[in-house]
């Protein structure tokens, strides 16, 4: 327990940090400036200026800017089951639990995570518990595995991820070594 008591404490600063930071910048929806105007110079129709909606050229004509945003209900349907969204460089606690988690195949519970990177960085994942022996599986956007791990070492049954990754959408699927397993764990993010 006190090899938790510093994720514990990180975790109560994160949350009581505000939950709109980084959202300040954010534009309103505005119904009128929003909507197509039919007597535009497009005759098309089809706004293929790739401007952005402040006006100017976008750097990504070809649209191959990363996300801006998790979309956990299209990743919901993609793993088959619910994805909590996570901020990226944070604690979350949670329990693997018989009566509510999701099963993989071969009869183990899971919890996926969702984060998002907004520039190329280093990437931590990690899994932590006293109750079971964590297994921890990195995914992109579109379900393809990226990385996969089981034991930090030999006698350490907790599992890290350590992977440079560009920016983009990222789901970590948290489950136990063996069916049957289950109990409270800390999944990280940094």
């Amino acid at each position: 327990m006190s090899r938790f008591l510093p994720f514990l404490a990180a975790l109560l600063l994160l949350a009581l940090a505000p939950l709109t930071a980084g959202c300040d910048d954010a534009e309103p929806f505005d119904p009128i400036e929003d909507v197509d105007d039919p007597d535009t110079d497009d005759p098309e129709g089809d706004d293929s200026d790739s401007e952005d909606p402040e006006g100017e050229e976008s750097d990504d004509p070809d649209g191959d800017d990363p996300p801006t945003e998790v979309d956990a209900e299209a990743l919901a349907e993609l793993f088959g089951c619910e994805v909590a969204v996570v901020a990226f460089d944070t604690a979350a606690e949670g329990a693997l639990d018989p009566e509510g988690d999701c099963v993989l195949d071969d009869g183990r519970m899971v919890d996926y995570y969702a984060f998002l990177l907004t520039e190329d960085t280093p990437l931590a994942v990690e899994a932590l518990s006293d109750a079971f022996d964590t297994v921890l599986s990195l995914y992109d956007a579109d379900g393809a595995l990226l990385a996969e791990n089981d034991d930090m070492s030999g006698d350490n049954t907790d599992s890290v991820i350590e992977v440079e990754v560009p920016a983009g959408v990222y789901v970590a699927a948290l489950s136990a070594f063996e069916a049957g397993q289950s109990g409270a764990y800390l999944f990280l993010t940094k």
